[in-house]
């Protein structure tokens, strides 16, 4: 019999969480949305985001991975029954459509990583860098690095959890919130880099009374953590029988704030140590891309040891990339295991079909950005289905399953108010504020060839749910005919 799978520590287990959690969304998104947004209204929001949308989420994965100690579509399965695994396939397939891009963006940032220690690559200006980004992306060296940097991820999740996944992760995360760190500190000793962070975190009326501000806030917490994707649920499988699942839920999006406060801390000041405001702005607003290889490698490198800094920097990105990698390779990696294949033989045919599905995104940046918009919007419809399969496992049951192992108690009514209520509410005003600001883009609504239109999510959304259906009907139906 073979042996079974478990974090060997309580500190392995939550940092790989936290590499799950932490991703180029806290050191490329949080930023930009921060300056856009106001600075300290958008901390205030996103923080509270945690409490309402992130940790009841996390706490409902925990539970239910723990209980099934199987993957997603099989815990679903359990809690939903057979006919309703469909449901699981579908928060198993929104991650995995992720990993497709999440591996060429994980490819960006190791090509950008080799790039910042060559000669040469200090003292540009902005279009120098403009260029060096378009000769890259979208052509044949995309898919090299793509490959290479998903090649990476296999090796470590094919070691399994204690060899592969913990023992990666525990060096990881420490480098990569050192890195952060330093990477704050230094920039924070130049002139005119107080007015970066007091732009970070001063409060302004006009903000902090704006829904924009609000939605902005919850939509990073939501997308940014992992609350309510599978990954933790994933982890979960592998944890001790008296693991603290309520304080290991609250340090991991706590950490995880923590380490998008500090790459915060290091990046809008940066802008703002060479730009007045307005320019800053302009350039917070430039999109993650833009922020990330085109702008910061043209300021980091004005800066004293400012090549020391932008090695650091893109080694911090690909660190990021890397853990959040790892997870999503894990998820549908778990899945195919509970239906008897090895680690070994999951991993690499798991792998093969992301490098694959993934190659349209290395050379379309369309096709990326279409595919960052209908599966990143499905994240939100995953936590839906996790509300749904926890009411179905019963509330009161998961409270008192999380206080016999947890420091401090998590009342029914908590998860009644926020991952019953709070959960679908926020849903309803996230999908409802992006699908109202896609109007605004351009395109007509309608299509369902649009590369940011309603029509091309809920195409694609409806598409993978009558395949996931239809197949799992026939194998409720040849179950049955035997």
């Amino acid at each position: 019999m073979a042996k079974k799978e478990q974090f060997t520590t309580r500190i392995g287990f939550i940092l790989a969480s936290l590499g799950m959690a932490m991703g180029t969304g806290n050191i490329w998104r949080f930023p930009r949305v921060a300056g856009s947004e106001g600075g300290g209204a958008l901390v205030i929001t996103w923080m509270l985001a945690l409490l309402v949308w992130s940790f009841p989420l996390l706490l409902a994965e925990m539970v239910l991975g723990r209980h099934t100690r199987r993957g997603v579509v099989a815990t679903f399965a359990e809690v939903l029954g057979k006919k309703n695994a469909w449901v699981g396939g579908f928060v198993a397939l929104v991650s995995t459509a992720i990993a497709f891009y999440y591996a060429v963006v994980t490819g960006w940032c190791l090509r950008y990583l080799v790039m910042s220690v060559w000669p040469g690559f200090s003292g540009m200006d902005a279009a120098s860098a403009q260029a060096i980004w378009n000769g890259f992306v979208g052509t044949p060296w995309t898919v090299l690095f793509q490959a290479i940097s998903l090649g990476l991820v296999l090796v470590v999740v094919s070691r399994g959890i204690a060899r592969g996944i913990e023992l990666a992760n525990s060096v990881m995360m420490p480098a990569l919130f050192i890195i952060l760190v330093i990477l704050a500190v230094a920039v924070l000793t130049f002139p005119g880099a107080s007015k970066g962070l007091v732009y970070l975190f001063s409060i302004k009326k006009e903000f902090i009374l704006s829904p924009k501000t609000w939605l902005a806030g919850f939509t990073q917490s939501a997308w940014s953590i992992g609350a309510g994707w599978g990954l933790l649920l994933t982890y979960a499988v592998y944890t001790k029988e008296k693991e603290d699942i309520a304080l290991n839920s609250l340090v991991i999006g706590l950490s995880d704030n923590i380490a998008s406060l500090v790459a915060g801390m290091a990046i809008i000041p940066t802008v703002f140590v060479f730009l007045s405001q307005s320019e800053a702005m302009g350039v917070l607003a430039s999109g993650n891309e833009g922020l990330s290889f085109v702008w910061l490698p043209v300021l980091l490198t004005r800066l004293p040891l400012g090549a020391v800094l932008a090695v650091l920097f893109f080694l911090g990105l690909f660190l990021a990339a890397v853990a959040s990698l790892i997870s999503l390779v894990e998820l549908p990696v778990r899945v195919v295991m509970d239906w008897g294949v090895s680690r070994a033989k999951a991993t690499w045919l798991v792998g093969a079909i992301m490098f694959l599905l993934g190659i349209p995104s290395a050379l379309s940046v369309d096709f990326f950005k279409n595919q960052d918009w209908v599966w990143g919007l499905g994240l939100l419809l995953s936590g839906v289905f996790f509300v749904i399969a926890s009411v179905r496992y019963g509330i009161k049951r998961m409270s008192s399953e999380i206080n016999e192992v947890s420091d401090f108690p998590v009342p029914a009514w908590f998860l009644w108010v926020f991952l019953v209520g709070a959960v679908p509410v926020s849903f309803v005003f996230l999908m409802g504020w992006w699908f109202w600001q896609s109007l605004s883009w351009g395109e007509p609504w309608w299509n369902p060839f649009g590369k940011f239109t309603i029509a091309t999510a809920v195409a694609q959304w409806v598409l993978a749910g009558l395949i996931l259906w239809a197949i799992n009907r026939l194998v409720v139906m040849r179950k049955k005919g035997r």
